[in-house]
């Protein structure tokens, strides 16, 4: 007990310090090849399928960032990533986007060759002509539809689901925490509740498009940006067993070598790497000489030296027209400073605890 409250109270005092620190000492201090920052979206705030799943820049708040990333960074292309040499001069950063919104093409796209950055967009394949719909992307068009609903009626849908799922749904935030904590192999609980709240999700794809199309992921390769794999469908991969990994992750990489031309392409997990097993991943790009880099979204952790990891940055600032990446990225170094020193405080704290008898 006594062991575990000094590691809390050294824990503390390190929180404390970090926070002091100032942002140009952690980069001079935390070395990295590259900084790689992830986006899923900027666009207008009401975009429905994505609204009520996290934050998102506008386009003038992600111009704002380029901005700050142009004066801070020297900015890097995949290519440059994957084939270093000899890297000098100021820090390298570089740009990616995951899931494949069609914004990528409408929006990113164009700010991006405005200011002449580089970017690596990792696309869900199975969405690719919006041949179907990702399942929180439903969640968030019932959160959207509960909204419009009036309190009566909601609550009349409410009490029925509630009862069938043996748990109480008191209001719309119950329900919104409730449709975001449903897995992808529940998917057809969601589908049932779109059927319910009159949510015509064919309709919605055919009228939207919210995905990328085999064209317009054509025409951002021919504009020179990277195109790379999100896996077939979006699920932890962390969940599924080394054949259905090898699936996902090799045939998502075919679908987009077979649209782009390209000899090795990118993957980045979906939600995360967790619990994928890395002499596994050793394999597999040892096997499909087809696999590029592979990335995930641990912030600056290594990470066995296979996969790169990235900064999310999809927070909005607090300001219109301004950037949070200063913040985000001092919060990332803090991060890793202070599980650098976990580490060895716990070496330390074992190193001097006094030996029990067995």
């Amino acid at each position: 007990m006594g062991e575990r409250r000094m590691s809390l109270s050294l824990r503390s005092a390190a929180r404390t310090v970090l926070r002091a620190i100032p942002l140009s000492f952690y980069r001079m201090v935390i070395k990295r090849d590259v900084v790689i920052f992830l986006y899923h979206v900027v666009g207008p705030p009401d975009i429905a399928h994505v609204r009520h799943l996290y934050p998102y820049k506008s386009a003038e708040a992600f111009e704002a960032d380029l901005s700050y990333l142009t004066r801070r960074f020297r900015m890097v292309s995949y290519d440059e990533i994957a084939a270093p040499r000899g890297r000098s001069g100021r820090p390298a950063a570089h740009v990616t986007f995951d899931d494949g919104y069609a914004e990528c093409h409408t929006l990113a796209g164009p700010i991006l060759l405005k200011w002449g950055i580089p970017c690596t967009f990792f696309v869900t394949t199975d969405l690719i002509d919006n041949r179907t719909m990702f399942h929180r992307n439903k969640a968030s068009l019932c959160i959207e539809a509960a909204l419009g609903l009036s309190d009566q009626e909601v609550s009349t849908v409410l009490c029925d689901l509630g009862q069938r799922l043996g748990r109480p749904l008191a209001n719309r935030e119950a329900f919104r925490r409730w449709i975001l904590s449903v897995a992808s192999n529940a998917e057809a609980c969601i589908d049932e509740l779109c059927f319910r709240l009159k949510i015509d999700v064919q309709a919605y794809l055919r009228k939207r498009q919210p995905y990328l199309s085999a064209d317009k992921i054509r025409r951002l390769a021919a504009e020179g940006f990277t195109i790379g794999a999100h896996a077939r469908r979006h699920v932890p991969l962390g969940s599924l067993s080394e054949v259905a990994v090898e699936q996902e992750i090799v045939v998502s990489c075919r679908t987009i070598r077979d649209l782009t031309g390209r000899d090795q392409v990118p993957f980045a997990f979906p939600h995360s790497a967790d619990g994928v097993d890395r002499a596994f991943l050793r394999h597999l790009m040892a096997t499909h000489p087809i696999l590029g880099l592979m990335f995930d979204t641990h912030r600056l952790r290594r990470d066995d030296g296979i996969i790169l990891n990235r900064i999310t940055a999809d927070a909005p600032p607090s300001a219109p027209r301004s950037t949070n990446l200063p913040r985000l990225l001092k919060s990332a170094y803090r991060e890793e400073a202070t599980e650098s020193l976990r580490r060895v405080i716990m070496a330390g704290v074992r190193r001097h605890a006094p030996e029990r008898n067995p």
